[in-house]
């Protein structure tokens, strides 16, 4: 899912949106477009890349690459092996750097339930009784994976996109009788489809592994998550 985003008017990204649509349809799924000054208020929890004939004005949470307006034969290029590496690296789409907080400044499971809740909410549609959800599906059983990990998420599925909060902590908290230093917090799409196993079994593949939790909570850097996680898939 592309955003396509030019200097000014929406003439210039309908003509490169629709180069790309003829290009690459085969792997994309949908083109949005706007003008440079929109990007800020969109919403990107349905945008997986930027492509952009200009600097953006601000950080967005998922990729970006700069091409001209013509998308001449070094930005296709470019765009197609950003593409590529998206097939490869797949699991890494539910990971937004936006929702990674290393040396978070929270001591116990309720601090950091709703810290999650709070940012979770910041980057995507959510229930208002987000948190009230979480708790429910802790009541019903503490979280807590092992290696150091808890993966608190509400009860049931409530997302429009499936997405995964971060947080690593410089020393661990009590989450239900295990000590937890990394705490995965999962918000599930309501209309998931198969590519969830594919998530599911990287996400297990790590957390099972408990040198790579502990390089993770060692470097606290969201390029060693995304590493250990490609070695995952």
């Amino acid at each position: 899912r592309l955003l396509v985003v030019c200097a000014s008017g929406a003439g210039s990204a309908r003509l490169l949106a629709y180069k790309m649509e003829a290009e690459f349809g085969d792997r994309v799924d949908s083109i949005t477009t706007c003008n440079v000054m929109q990007v800020p208020t969109i919403d990107f929890s349905n945008i997986d890349y930027v492509v952009t004939t200009v600097p953006l004005p601000c950080e967005v949470p998922v990729p970006v690459r700069e091409v001209t307006l013509f998308l001449d034969e070094v930005d296709r290029r470019q765009v197609r092996d950003m593409l590529e590496s998206a097939d490869r690296g797949s699991i890494m789409r539910f990971f937004p750097r936006l929702l990674f907080f290393p040396h978070c400044p929270v001591f116990s499971r309720e601090e950091a339930i709703a810290y999650l809740c709070k940012r979770a909410a910041e980057y995507a549609q959510l229930p208002e009784n987000l948190e009230d959800l979480v708790w429910k599906r802790e009541h019903a059983a503490p979280t807590a994976f092992g290696n150091s990990v808890a993966l608190p998420h509400p009860i049931e599925a409530v997302a429009e996109r499936t997405f995964v909060t971060v947080l690593l902590l410089d020393e661990p908290i009590d989450w239900g009788g295990h000590d937890v230093q990394a705490v995965f917090f999962i918000n599930v799409s309501r209309d998931a489809g198969a590519d969830l196993d594919t998530f599911y079994r990287s996400v297990a593949s790590m957390l099972n592994d408990g040198a790579a939790i502990q390089k993770v909570i060692r470097h606290q850097d969201f390029d060693q998550l995304m590493e250990e996680l490609a070695r995952k898939e």
